[in-house]
Parts: C-alpha cells; sequence; structure tokens
C-alpha cells in the first residue's frame, strides 16, 4: 500500500478512498467484468449483434473462467 501524502489536503480515509478506486481501476478482473457486461448488453438491446446465444454463452463462460483464475492467481500470489 502506498503512504498516505505528507501534505495534508487529503484526509487519510480521502487518500484510502482514492487508493481503492485507482486499485479499482488497475484490476483485470474489473475490466474482464465491464468487457463481459458491455458484450452481454450489446447483445440484448443490439438486434444485429454478431453473437448468438450458444456463442453468447461461450464467450460468458470464459470471461468467467479468466477472473477465477485471475483472483487465484493474485491470492496464491499474496500466500507466499
Amino acid at each position: 500500500m502506498v503512504a498516505p501524502p505528507t501534505n495534508q489536503s487529503l484526509s487519510r480515509k480521502e487518500f484510502m478512498d482514492t487508493s481503492k478506486w485507482k486499485m479499482l481501476l488497475k484490476s483485470r478482473k474489473f475490466w474482464a467484468a465491464v468487457v463481459g457486461l458491455i458484450v452481454v448488453f450489446l447483445e440484448a438491446f443490439v438486434p444485429n449483434f454478431p453473437f448468438d446465444g450458444e456463442q453468447l454463452l461461450y464467450f460468458v463462460v470464459t470471461v468467467v473462467g479468466y477472473i477465477l483464475g485471475t483472483g487465484i492467481e493474485d491470492g496464491l500470489a499474496r500466500r507466499q
């Protein structure tokens, strides 16, 4: 974790909140989930989206597998 700023422009709580946002925006799991949600919404609301139901299922399973794999990788890296 990054040390809080030396100038008192941000309180400790504000600093913790901004560092959490920065960590979230750097997260591979977060961006995989965002891309997955965008594709699901596009398939639902765009009539000629190039995925059919089965392809969408395979895509979602792939994204979920990626998120779980990345989570396991991150968890094991912290354990060592």
